[in-house]
Order: C-alpha cells, then structure tokens, then sequence
C-alpha cells in the first residue's frame, strides 16, 4: 500500500485532451486496487484496456495510505481533509508542469476514494482568492466523477471494523500493531463527517457529470467485508 501520497502518470496519449484521475479506496492501493487478481491485467494503463478507448487522454492514479491496519508499520493518521488537500496540490503542481491547467479531468473513485474526491472538489471550488486561483482550476476543470462504491451513507460494518481494531490495539502492543483508524471510524453509518462532506458536495454536483456504480463484490472494511451502497 502507498505510504505516501503521490500522483503518478500510468499512460500518456499524444497530444491529450483530458486527464483521468483514478483514486483508491479503503485499504487499497495505486495500482493494486486496479489490477485483477489472477490475469495482473492494470486496466489503468494496459494498451488493450482503458487506453485503448481513450486514445488522446492522460491517465494517472492518486494513491495515499489508506490502511486501517498493518503489522510493522503506520495507518493512515490523515483525516480525509488532508488528503483532499494533498490531492488538490499534486495536481495542481502536476498540470502546472504540463502546461495544462485548464485541461478537462474525469475522476475514477473507488470507495473512500469518492469521499476524498468530494471533500476535495469542495476544497478546491472554495480557493476563490486571487493568490490561490490555482487551487480553484481542478474545480472548474472538473468535468465529470465515477463513483464505484463510494460509501456516502457510509456503513454499519465499519463500525464493527472499528471495535473489531479497538479490541486488538488493547491486546497487542502498539509498536507491532498500529490501529489508528480515523478513516474507518469516519466510513460509519450516519457519520457525521460524511454528511457534511455531503453537504457540500451537493450544490456542486450541477457542474458535473456523475455517474454512481454499485458493487457486485465485497469491500475491505479491514476486519469484515460488506457491499458498498453506492448513490448519496
């Protein structure tokens, strides 16, 4: 899983007109997340997959940490409005490189990841001073969001994940288990952090196409698993 936040570029059409943003969810991964299991086709960047449609476009993934638990390391202690924060300014910085900061962006957001983009796009349509107008271009970019099981009601399983880490934090010692799970505890039913992050998405959503998928297969609460209920 990604310890640190970062935007990579996963494929690169000549002369691209959008850029695509795909963001993973609760434990998952840059590239992981968009990877089958048993063929390791990376359906991001594989020439015969995405790409092959998209033939003009630029294709990047966003990952950050975004573990509820691991043995020998560190969860994720960001909230989700730092990492909103960092996604805006990696491509912020990354579209000033290119030249390109009015270039259209299509976001791809699985789970968490949604919640993140939301908060993100709220963030950033917010940055309306003139000495931080940079901040604003992603929200005005934006063209269109994918919502693949995004948890905008969040779920009652994350909060049996959370009691689930709170019982082994008792049991285990801190330095071989870390537990930190303020992601999780934020993905509960009826959260109050996902409401207001609703809340402020709401108004906004006339200025894009969204499009809302639902799973077919379990996510990774990180003690249990569960469908995720995709519409807000």
């Amino acid at each position: 899983m990604a310890t640190s936040a970062a935007l990579t570029e996963v494929f690169r059409g000549p002369d691209p007109i959008v850029d695509i943003v795909a963001v993973h969810g609760l434990n998952g991964d840059a590239f992981k997340t968009w990877t089958t299991k048993d063929t390791k086709k990376f359906w991001l960047g594989d020439a015969d997959l995405l790409p092959a449609n998209l033939a003009h476009a630029r294709v990047l993934t966003f990952g950050y940490n975004s573990a509820v638990t691991a043995l020998f390391g560190r969860t994720s202690s960001d909230r989700i409005l730092q990492h909103a924060h960092t996604l805006i300014a990696e491509l912020v910085a990354d579209r000033q490189l290119e030249d390109a900061m009015q270039r259209p962006i299509i976001f791809i957001c699985h789970s968490l990841g949604g919640i993140i983009v939301k908060r993100a796009l709220a963030y950033s349509a917010s940055r309306t001073s003139k000495h931080i107008q940079h901040l604003y271009s992603v929200f005005v970019s934006t063209y269109a969001v994918l919502f693949l099981g995004a948890p905008h009601n969040g779920s009652n399983k994350a909060h049996l994940a959370s009691t689930s880490r709170r019982m082994i934090s008792a049991l285990v010692p801190s330095k071989i288990l870390d537990t930190e799970g303020q992601l999780l505890d934020a993905l509960r039913e009826g959260s109050e952090v996902l409401q207001n992050i609703t809340d402020m998405f709401v108004p906004l959503m006339k200025n894009f196409r969204i499009y809302f998928f639902w799973e077919q297969e379990k996510t990774d609460l990180g003690a249990t698993e569960d469908y995720v209920r995709g519409t807000l």
